[in-house]
């Protein structure tokens, strides 16, 4: 699975994951600069990237937040922000 054809957005928030695990409001403040978002577009791209198979998500240690993290190496598809 290392030639995937992302769609720009997504290779961005691939990027930040493979920083480490994080959270969707993570991933926006990460972004803000080159890719502004509202958290409800991140979470629909992290979603999208979950039924790709390329995130996994598990419910964090306080709140209602899911902490995610990737499924491919960062070996993969990669674009530097």
């Amino acid at each position: 699975m290392t030639d995937l054809d992302l769609p720009p957005a997504e290779l961005d928030v691939m990027s930040c994951l493979w920083r480490g695990q994080t959270t969707a409001a993570d991933v926006r403040t990460a972004l803000a600069d080159t890719r502004p978002l509202s958290h409800s577009s991140v979470c629909t791209l992290l979603g999208r990237l979950e039924a790709k198979g390329l995130v996994e998500r598990e419910r964090g240690p306080v709140g209602k937040a899911f902490v995610y993290r990737p499924t491919l190496p960062a070996a993969g598809p990669r674009r530097t922000l």
